[in-house]
């Protein structure tokens, strides 16, 4: 994932600022992604996110459109602040969400109880 002109800096005076994040995908069977696809995805990191590993809800959107149909089930079993639930409202799939630290839970209960009020 290309986060744009965003990034980590760590410690810029000994190394580059990370603007890119690898992601794992993996397969289980015969699955096909649903279209063929380039291998990088570039979506603006923003910088207000409510979680400091935070990810927007749009890279979730991208990742599920490519390997899922409408009625799959996805997981997500380090959600934060939960980016996965508005993702998977757009691309109509049931998302599950795991998160242990009760600050970010609550904020992802929140945005979850916000999405099913629309």
């Amino acid at each position: 994932w290309d986060q744009g002109n965003t990034g980590s800096f760590g410690n810029i005076e000994y190394g580059f600022r990370a603007c890119y994040d690898a992601i794992l995908y993996a397969r289980k069977g015969d699955r096909k992604i649903t279209a063929g696809y380039r291998d990088v995805i570039t979506i603006t990191q923003p910088t207000n996110l409510p979680h400091p590993a935070g990810k927007p809800p749009l890279l979730y959107s991208e990742l599920i459109k490519r390997s899922c149909l409408p009625g799959d089930f996805v997981a997500d079993l380090f959600c934060g602040s939960g980016p996965i639930f508005p993702a998977a409202v757009e691309q109509k799939v049931i998302a599950y969400g795991w998160e242990v630290s009760t600050k970010y839970h609550a904020i992802a209960a929140e945005s979850l109880s916000n999405l099913k009020e629309k």
